[in-house]
């Protein structure tokens, strides 16, 4: 069965239309094999919030990290960009800064 690879230019795709279109100046994506990785933080400690998995021609399946790291499946399986704005508007909390400047939205916050 043939591989389908995710391409530099799907995951310039995902990162413009996070950033411009949903407005989500933090997130950065970032591709390798068959998947474009959504990420956030540091450039050396990246944190993972999502990937999207290429399974078909036009067809990708959205997959969350879990607090490890792991990846979680999601029924969503649909096209590159469908997917992204259902990750954006169904599940814009995936999204959220996790290393901001805000020591308020940390549950370890120093006093």
């Amino acid at each position: 069965m043939a591989k389908f690879k995710a391409e530099a230019f799907n995951a310039e795709y995902a990162q413009k239309l996070l950033n411009v279109v949903h407005g989500l100046a933090h997130i950065r994506a970032r591709h390798r094999a068959d998947t474009i990785i959504i990420e956030s933080g540091a450039d050396d400690d990246p944190v993972p919030h999502v990937r999207v998995r290429r399974v078909g021609v036009h067809l990708w399946v959205l997959e969350i990290a879990d607090h490890r790291g792991r990846w979680e499946p999601t029924d969503v399986r649909t096209k590159l960009d469908t997917a992204l704005t259902l990750l954006a508007e169904d599940f814009g909390w995936v999204l959220t800064p996790i290393d901001d400047e805000n020591p308020l939205r940390t549950s370890d916050r120093e006093d």
